[in-house]
């Protein structure tokens, strides 16, 4: 039975004089440098902007998973909220 988690994914990159490109990204729970879930190849994650970045994905075990969606963070707040101009606007209660 899957589980839906919130997972991080930080990039490997080669060095800029080798052309900067990816190498792999290491998926683990906490975004550290530890516990890593799996190391997946350019092809096996959603493109992402920077080096870093939080999903939502569906987990099932190691090889087999379905990417849901990036979220902001680890806590899985969309990432309308990164974008937001006025960070008040998404709990705004005011009539």
């Amino acid at each position: 039975m899957p589980h839906d988690y919130t997972l991080h994914l930080r990039r490997t990159r080669f060095l800029p004089q080798d052309g900067g490109g990816t190498v792999f990204c290491v998926l683990t729970f906490e975004g550290g440098v530890h516990g890593a879930l799996a190391y997946l190849r350019p092809g096996q994650f959603p493109e992402f902007d920077g080096d870093e970045a939080w999903f939502r994905v569906r987990w099932w075990h190691k090889k087999r998973y379905e990417w849901l969606g990036q979220v902001a963070n680890k806590r899985g707040d969309p990432l309308a909220a990164l974008l937001t101009d006025n960070p008040t606007q998404m709990n705004n209660t005011d009539g």
